[in-house]
């Protein structure tokens, strides 16, 4: 029999998406530990505190199914966010 070494796989990105109201609550610490230990496993993160962006809900226009690019009508901080997310591996 004989083993297969599996091929080492490329930095693994992970968004994490923090929608905790407080900076430096619970969650805020735990969001820190996560992100600490897959960074210490090699992974790239990317931290969003949502309550400090301005991202307004969806108007319903179809504009991004009209669009080529399918981008929003509206302009707020999902233009900066989305990309981030498209990017990443896994979300938390």
């Amino acid at each position: 029999m004989r083993l297969r070494v599996a091929k080492r796989r490329e930095l693994v990105k992970i968004f994490i998406a923090n929608g905790a109201p407080r900076r430096d609550g619970f969650t805020e610490e735990l969001v820190c530990l996560f992100a600490e230990g897959a960074e210490a496993a090699g992974a790239e993160v990317d931290i969003a505190r949502l309550a400090s962006l301005d991202v307004r809900p969806c108007r319903g226009c179809f504009a991004c199914w009209v669009r080529e690019d399918g981008s929003c009508a509206q302009r707020d901080d999902m233009d900066e966010l989305l990309p981030r997310y498209l990017e990443a591996d896994a979300l938390v």
